[in-house]
C-alpha cells in the first residue's frame, strides 16, 4: 500500500466520510445540522430554533437492529462449542453485533477486526478479541479482478497528543499486519513517518506482525449493495427529501399554531390614547399586540382577530409522507407503532408476519451479509485462539437466525418437538434454539436422557402359577361333588 500524503487519502473517501457525517446526524435526530450541511436551508432560516424534526430515519435504523439481533442467533460448532461460547461471551458479541447493525443501517457498512491480545491494559490474560472499526477509519484496496473483494486493507486514524497531531495506520495483508506512525502537518495533511516508539502507547508494537491466519483479520459487512460497487448503501439514501419535507410540514404546523394561539385584539380608532398627566397609554399596545382599522370596518369592535388555519390538508400531507416513507424504506407501519387505517391489529403471529412480510424481507437481505461475515470472524477468532491460546482446532460455524418477533411458546414447542421426533433436528440443537449453553445445556441433555431411559425399560411380566394336571382334575371333581 502506497504512502499517504493526506487524510482522507482520496476524494472518493472524503465524499464517503462526509456522507457518514450527514447520515449520523439524521440518525441522532440532529436534522437541522444535517440539512444545513448538505446545502438545504431550513423552512425558516432566520428562526432555526423552532425547526421541528420527526426522526423517522432513527426509527428505521433501530427497528432493523432490533429485528436482526434483538434475539440472539444460535451459533454452534460440532465439537468445540464450549470454547466458541467463551469467545462469544468474552467479546459480548450479541451487544457488539446489535451496535454494528445500528451503525450499518445509517452508514451503509460496518467493519469487524479480530486480534489476539488484551482488551484492556489491566487484563490478566490475552485472548481472541473481536472489536468494531469505525467505517470512517477503514480504507480497503479493492481487488481489480473482483469489485466486491479486497486484497488488503488499511485502518487509519488521527491521534491528538497534547499540541502534536499524529497519524496511525495499520495495514492488513494476508498473514501479516504492518504498523506505521506519522506526524501530521495539518488536520488533512500527513507528514514524515516516525518510529512507533515515538509514542509510549505504541512502544510495544512491532512494525511487522505475522498473524498465523492465512487471510485478513478485518471483515467488511455491507448493509446491502449492488454488483458494480464495493461499498454498501445506507437505508437513508432515498428518503432524504421525504424526511426533510416531513420536518418542514410539522415545522409549518407548529409555526401556525404558535402564531394563532395568542390572537390580536381589534380596536376602533381613538381608543388607544396617551394621557399627558399620567404619562401613559390607556391601552398598552405592546402587551395586547393591538392594531387599529378604518371606522367603516369598526362594527362590533373590539374583538379578537381569528383565522381558519386550514390544517386538515397539512395533516393529510403528513399521512401521505409517512406512507411514502414506509413504502420507500420497506417498513410496515405496524412495526413502528403506526395503526392501520382500518383500525385492526395483528390477530395472530401468522397475521403479524404477513403484515411484516416486506420488512422481514429487508431484514433477511441484511442477514445474508451478516451471516457470512460473522462466520468468517468467528473462524478467524478460533484460529487465533488455537494458535496462541491452546484452544481446539477451528471449526466451521453454523448460525440459526431468529426473526426478532415475539414468539408464541406453544407454537415454538410444537415445531421443535415435531422436528426432534421426525429426526430432522437433534435434541442438542433444539435446546440450543431455546437459549441453553455450556454446563446448563449438558445438564439438561443428561436429565432428558435419564428420563428417556427410565421410560424405555419394560417392566417384567406377572409370573403365572402353573398347576399340575392331576391337581386340576381333582379340583374339578371336588367342585362337582360340592355342586351335588
Amino acid at each position: 500500500m502506497d504512502k499517504w500524503t493526506r487524510f482522507p487519502p482520496t476524494l472518493e473517501d472524503e465524499e464517503r466520510l462526509d456522507n457518514y457525517t450527514v447520515f449520523r446526524k439524521l440518525m441522532m435526530g440532529m436534522h437541522g445540522e444535517a440539512y444545513e450541511g448538505i446545502k438545504h436551508y431550513l423552512p425558516d432560516g432566520k428562526r432555526r430554533l423552532v425547526y421541528l424534526s420527526v426522526n423517522f430515519a432513527g426509527i428505521i435504523s433501530k427497528l432493523s437492529a432490533d429485528l436482526l439481533f434483538g434475539e440472539p442467533p444460535a451459533i454452534t460448532v460440532e465439537k468445540g462449542q464450549e470454547d466458541l461460547d467463551g469467545i462469544i461471551e468474552e467479546n459480548s458479541l450479541q451487544t457488539l453485533c446489535h451496535t454494528m447493525a445500528l451503525s450499518s443501517s445509517y452508514r451503509g457498512d460496518c467493519v469487524f477486526k479480530v486480534r489476539y491480545g488484551k482488551a484492556r491494559d489491566w487484563d490478566g490474560e490475552s485472548r481472541a478479541i473481536i472489536e468494531s472499526v469505525p467505517s470512517s477509519y477503514f480504507f480497503p484496496t479493492i481487488d481489480p479482478n473482483n469489485i466486491m473483494g479486497m486484497s488488503e486493507a488499511a485502518i487509519g486514524w488521527p491521534r491528538q497528543i497534547g499540541p502534536e497531531l499524529y497519524f496511525r495506520r495499520e495495514i492488513h495483508q494476508p498473514g501479516i499486519i504492518i504498523n506505521e506512525l506519522y506526524r501530521m502537518t495539518s488536520p488533512q495533511h500527513i507528514g514524515e513517518q516516525i518510529p512507533l516508539n515515538s509514542l509510549e502507547e505504541y512502544a510495544g508494537l512491532q512494525e511487522y506482525e505475522e498473524t498465523g491466519y492465512p487471510g485478513l483479520l478485518v471483515e467488511y459487512i455491507p448493509n446491502w449493495r449492488l454488483d458494480d460497487h464495493f461499498w454498501g448503501i445506507s437505508d437513508y439514501f432515498d428518503i432524504i427529501p421525504l424526511q426533510e419535507e416531513l420536518n418542514n410540514r410539522f415545522t409549518k404546523i407548529r409555526k401556525i399554531l404558535d402564531r394563532h394561539s395568542e390572537p390580536k385584539l381589534l380596536l376602533p380608532p381613538g381608543i388607544m390614547q396617551y394621557d399627558e398627566r399620567l404619562q401613559r397609554w390607556y391601552v398598552e399596545k405592546e402587551d395586547l399586540e393591538a392594531m387599529e382599522i378604518d371606522p367603516e370596518q369598526a362594527g362590533d369592535l373590539p374583538k379578537y382577530l381569528t383565522w381558519d388555519a386550514q390544517l386538515a390538508a397539512c395533516y393529510q400531507e403528513v399521512e401521505k409522507l409517512l406512507d411514502l416513507l414506509c413504502m420507500t424504506t420497506e417498513t410496515a407501519p405496524v412495526a413502528i407503532g403506526i395503526p392501520t387505517r382500518d383500525g385492526g391489529g395483528a390477530e395472530s403471529g401468522k397475521a403479524l408476519r404477513f403484515r411484516l412480510m416486506r420488512t422481514l424481507g429487508k431484514i433477511s437481505r441484511k442477514k445474508r451479509f451478516f451471516d457470512q461475515g460473522l462466520k468468517n470472524i468467528l473462524y478467524a477468532a478460533q484460529v487465533l485462539n488455537s494458535l496462541y491460546g491452546g484452544g481446539p482446532a477451528p471449526e466451521d460455524v453454523t448460525i440459526e437466525w431468529k426473526d426478532g418477533l415475539p414468539d408464541d411458546p406453544q407454537e415454538t414447542a410444537e415445531v421443535l418437538n415435531a422436528r426432534v421426533n421426525m429426526k430432522t433436528m437433534s435434541l442438542r440443537r433444539a435446546l440450543t434454539w431455546e437459549g441453553l449453553r455450556g454446563y446448563a445445556l449438558e445438564t439438561e441433555i443428561e436429565e432428558i436422557e435419564k428420563g428417556t431411559e427410565a421410560e424405555s425399560v419394560v417392566p417384567p411380566p406377572d409370573q403365572k402359577i402353573e398347576i399340575p394336571e392331576d391337581e386340576e382334575g381333582e379340583d374339578e371333581d371336588d367342585a362337582g361333588e360340592d355342586e351335588e
